[in-house]
């Protein structure tokens, strides 16, 4: 469950885009070293300042890309 994306908790048909949520999940820990799960909640992924004003805005946006609820917008 750690992270697993919505559609699995939800037992929905799995593809190659709840894979892209667990990466994405990873990622976000890796650039901000906390786990987003307490952000989740609200379907808002939010990055510290610090990330997009520095030298990681481009690994920002590519996580949140990753980390849509909706699969189809992955």
């Amino acid at each position: 469950h750690g992270y697993a994306a919505p559609e699995v908790s939800a037992g929905t048909l799995l593809d190659e885009k709840a894979d892209m949520w667990s990466i994405g999940m990873v990622c976000y820990e890796l650039l901000t070293g906390v786990s987003p799960h307490n952000l989740l909640s609200t379907g808002d992924i939010t990055f510290p300042d610090e990330i997009w004003q520095g030298k990681d805005p481009l690994a920002a946006d590519f996580t949140k890309s990753l980390l849509k609820v909706n699969p189809v917008d992955r």
